[in-house]
């Protein structure tokens, strides 16, 4: 006998590691009475980084910063072998001898949340749910839940897997090879009965790979601690540029420098993340540069604040999702000129995209804009309104989606 019910459905969701948005919707969900579970590399943090001196370190702050309370009922869990795994990864990633090895940690990473993903599904009560979960950590997960009559839905943030950023163009070859999280994430895109992508980018480059299946584009709003912060009034004038984010050159750092170098000295850049060895020669050219400040790992406080302090967010990034660091800058009020390829949309009222652009003409438009108190007060309050809005049809459209999906699966 179907058991029937009118209820929404509860939400099984696979956060997977490091500081994704899912994070955020998993503490909506919980506002909302339908989260059943969250498997996630941090749910609590050890005792040990609750020591006063490591608290205050900008990694263990943003580290506190994904935990969100959630409600008691939520089952909670922990994959905590996965989330080391994943940080191990990352830092080898930064090698210059050893970052080839870091695609064994990935790989380990995505299955082991696959396994803990499993144990739960096969103990749960299937009746009236959905598995919502990150591409590359579902794996033999999906097949359970599908086993249990649960719908599955796939949440992918970045360019289909056989898009290849450097050259436009389609190439089979970066899902190839046992450990490879690509190849995970390929497959988990493959499986699920519906995909999530959040950006128009992103769903061409679906079409691109011949992926044509119905997708459904939904941006995920940045999380509110940092917009609070982030939006919080200033007395003293915005200056400068600044570049937030993984310094490589997906992300355009060679353009970011090429552009930079053509500026007059006396307009203040900041630049704040970590360098891959591949960029390493556009690090050593900026250091040349009398007016461009490196700046350490920051908490998501002193990023918000840096951002909230600058007029321009320069972020000439080859492939994204929906960069949230973009978001991030709009929050800000930085205006944004990015890439379309960041994968966030705008008029021309709230920033400028370059594509189609020289590095001159970047210049010279950079240079206007700060000459120009009242262009600047435009744009910022342009930006700010532009990425409320994008934000705000997130959780009714996938809300929407669970029941759509919850609905087929019971028909």
């Amino acid at each position: 006998m179907i058991r029937q019910t009118e209820n929404p459905p509860a939400v099984i969701l696979n956060v997977g590691t490091g500081k994704f948005f899912l994070h955020q919707t998993a503490e909506s969900l919980s506002e909302l009475g339908q989260l059943k579970v969250v498997i996630s590399g941090i749910t609590k943090l050890p005792r040990i980084v609750q020591i006063e001196a490591l608290s205050e370190m900008p990694r263990i702050s943003r580290l506190k910063n994904r935990i969100h309370p959630l409600s008691s009922e939520v089952c909670e869990v922990q994959v905590f072998s996965g989330e080391i795994l994943w940080q191990i990864g990352t830092i080898i990633a930064k090698s210059r001898y050893f970052n080839s090895v870091s695609k064994y940690f990935y790989f380990t990473a995505g299955k082991s949340f696959d396994f803990a993903a499993r144990r739960y599904l096969k103990k749960s009560d299937p009746f009236n749910c959905v598995y919502h979960f990150r591409a590359g950590f579902g794996g033999g997960s999906i097949q359970v839940a599908r086993n249990l009559g649960i719908p599955t839905i796939c949440d992918h943030s970045i360019s289909h897997p056989h898009y290849d950023w450097r050259t436009g163009k389609v190439s089979s070859g970066q899902t190839k090879g046992y450990f490879n999280l690509e190849r995970l994430i390929f497959s988990d895109i493959n499986s699920a009965d519906h995909v999530i992508v959040n950006s128009e980018f992103v769903a061409k480059t679906f079409l691109r790979c011949g992926d044509t299946r119905k997708l459904n584009v939904m941006t995920p709003p940045i999380d509110r601690k940092f917009v609070d912060i982030a939006r919080a009034p200033i007395t003293d004038e915005r200056v400068g540029i600044v570049f937030v984010g993984k310094c490589e050159l997906r992300k355009g750092i060679d353009t970011f420098t090429d552009i930079v170098k053509r500026l007059p000295t006396s307009i203040p850049i900041y630049l704040a993340g970590s360098w891959t060895p591949e960029a390493a020669i556009f690090k050593r050219e900026l250091e040349k540069l009398s007016n461009v400040q490196m700046l350490p790992y920051m908490g998501y406080i002193d990023i918000a604040r840096l951002m909230r302090h600058s007029v321009i967010f320069l972020f000439p990034s080859r492939a994204e999702g929906s960069a949230r660091v973009i978001g991030e800058a709009m929050h800000a009020g930085c205006i944004p000129f990015i890439t379309r390829e960041s994968g966030v949309n705008f008029d021309s009222n709230t920033g400028f995209f370059l594509n189609g652009m020289t590095s001159n003409e970047i210049g010279k438009t950079i240079e206007r804009i700060l000459s120009d108190r009242n262009e600047q007060m435009k744009y910022s309050a342009s930006a700010r309104d532009s990425i409320e809005l994008i934000e705000q049809s997130y959780l009714p459209d996938l809300l929407s989606l669970y029941k759509i999906a919850s609905m087929n699966e019971r028909r």
